[in-house]
């Protein structure tokens, strides 16, 4: 995991597809956290933003809302202390062929999201709070 996650971090590309995944492992969560990346061999000067990411085949039944969180991009410039999107810059997501039954709110903030699949899942969008922007 942790050598996909560095090559990803490099091309923009993670596939983590067909691991019997049942969540997304830390490794991703984290993979733009300086401390917990401090003693890899990526340079962070050469880390791009992730583009393509590719979890087919596993077996999530859920995405964490911390991977996707429902916030809204304008309100980030207010607010120091609140963490934007780490894959903001997604433009291919595939989920397909997994357990799936819903899909983070969070979605609907990925402005440069293409491609979405979600074949042979049941998949729906988690609802969110309204009161949110």
């Amino acid at each position: 995991m942790r050598r996909r996650v560095d090559v990803a971090r490099l091309d923009g590309r993670l596939n983590i597809a067909a691991m019997e995944l049942k969540e997304i492992p830390d490794e991703v969560l984290k993979m733009y956290d300086y401390e917990f990346n401090k003693d890899h061999d990526v340079a962070w000067g050469e880390v791009v933003n992730l583009t393509r990411f590719i979890a087919a085949d596993n077996e999530l039944e859920a995405i964490q809302d911390e991977v996707f969180p429902d916030v809204d991009q304008d309100g980030l410039a207010q607010d120091d202390n609140m963490m934007g999107p780490q894959f903001g810059g997604i433009e291919v997501l595939d989920l397909h062929g997994n357990l799936l039954f819903d899909i983070p709110a969070g979605l609907r903030r990925l402005q440069y999201l293409t491609v979405l699949n979600l074949v042979r899942t049941s998949a729906t969008l988690r609802s969110h709070d309204t009161n949110k922007n």
